[in-house]
């Protein structure tokens, strides 16, 4: 796996593919006076000589009221907590990734026992993960966090060999495929990767089942017979469930280990890069090909995450056009917080403390109409949906909030 980075000829190709995915450095700070979280800002850089990828987080954005509580006094108490996650998956700080959220945890004691101080600056080495202060007239601010991930944790010695498949073995000899043939389960492979009826984990199967089918020269012969390879590229290109892409991304690089698959992928723009590991790596040429997703409003109801720039862009419109006050924003601005494991119960405590003070807050119908539209854009478990409902009991109980919401249109289409 090592020789996959260090490989000079398409070491770019690889390495976009790791620069694109979603990573997150979530920060929560927690101070005397203040508690909060921020999603950092991300840069990354490649060290080739040890195959390090360097995650760089900086608070975002400067001079923000969370910026600027970032700048605590040198002798006071703070705990700071940093949770990583590559899209909605946690992970380690050595990339692995965790069932919950892994947290490297940061404070007061750790400056004042364990730091080192360099050009005005507090380093604190947590398990690899450094984090730096810089430290101003009597005041510490925290200025970056430093994760190195290690990208040839596998090396050429310990990869794990590909367990063989019935179906991969049958075809490697010519009665084999003689028998598949005659058995006509090929066929039944192929009907369900076509059928849009057929449920996703049998579909996914029978990806897998035609991917070893054409690890081998005679079973390959197969697949171009049926004519498969522009249609599994156009699946894991625009296929609506990103499970199928993944599949058929995995099922694209079993047919390149064939001469034949390489050469029918490359006419599809798909290239096929040999490793000094001797492991055959397919790509699309166009990476932004894979990683676009199409969208109507109606399958981004049913998505946890924005799928398109241009409905989020009107949405923002909308939001804007209602003109709430700075109070409206801060209500919105916790609700939004209940839909992260990581920040709901901070934003129940705070709406909790709204609530109790100013109840007449929660009584505004256009800040329901801005609710209603946030949690239909983004996910919410159903116990916070409940809870956001249970803020505005007494506006449901108003029909004119109703009227609202049933001439309003967005997009198009109605919000509820």
């Amino acid at each position: 796996m090592s020789d996959f980075w260090q490989n000079d000829d398409n070491t770019s190709t690889h390495l976009a593919f790791v620069f694109r995915l979603p990573w997150n450095m979530i920060l929560h700070f927690e101070n005397e006076k203040f508690e909060g979280h921020m999603f950092m800002q991300i840069q990354m850089e490649y060290n080739p000589q040890n195959s390090q990828l360097i995650l760089i987080g900086l608070p975002k954005p400067p001079n923000t009221d969370f910026d600027k509580k970032l700048t605590v006094h040198q002798d006071a108490h703070f705990v700071m907590k940093l949770h990583l996650t590559i899209g909605k998956v946690n992970i380690d700080n050595l990339c692995k990734e965790t069932g919950s959220p892994f947290t490297i945890r940061c404070g007061y004691n750790d400056k004042k026992h364990a730091a080192t101080y360099v050009d005005n600056q507090f380093i604190i080495n947590q398990n690899g993960v450094i984090f730096t202060f810089d430290h101003f007239e009597g005041t510490i601010r925290l200025s970056q966090i430093k994760v190195a991930i290690k990208l040839d944790n596998l090396n050429s010695n310990n990869l794990t060999k590909l367990p063989p498949h019935l179906y991969g073995e049958l075809v490697k000899t010519k009665k084999g495929v003689e028998l598949l043939r005659k058995t006509k389960y090929f066929e039944s492979f192929v009907e369900d990767m076509l059928s849009p009826d057929c449920p996703i984990l049998k579909k996914r199967a029978s990806l897998w089942c035609i991917g070893h089918i054409g690890l081998s020269k005679n079973g390959f012969a197969l697949i171009k017979e049926a004519q498969l390879i522009p249609k599994l590229v156009q699946m894991a290109q625009e296929a609506e469930f990103l499970s199928l892409r993944g599949t058929c991304l995995y099922v694209l690089n079993l047919l390149a280990n064939t001469l034949e698959g390489s050469y029918e992928l490359e006419k599809c723009n798909w290239l096929t890069h040999i490793t000094g590991a001797n492991i055959k790596i397919c790509l699309p040429k166009d990476l932004k090909q894979f990683f676009t997703i199409k969208s109507s409003f109606k399958d981004l109801q049913k998505a946890p995450w924005p799928l398109q720039d241009d409905l989020w862009k009107k949405f923002d419109e909308i939001m804007k056009s209602l003109h709430h006050n700075e109070e409206q924003l801060e209500i919105l601005h916790h609700i939004s917080g209940l839909s992260s494991n990581m920040t709901n119960k901070a934003a129940q405590k705070e709406l909790k403390k709204l609530s109790t003070r100013n109840p007449s807050l929660f009584s505004d119908a256009y800040l329901f109409y801005s609710v209603v539209m946030m949690m239909t854009f983004y996910k919410f478990r159903r116990a916070m949906r409940r809870d956001i409902f249970a803020l505005f009991d007494k506006l449901l109980n108003n029909p004119k909030v109703f009227a609202i919401l049933d001439n309003t249109q967005c997009f198009g289409h109605n919000i509820i």
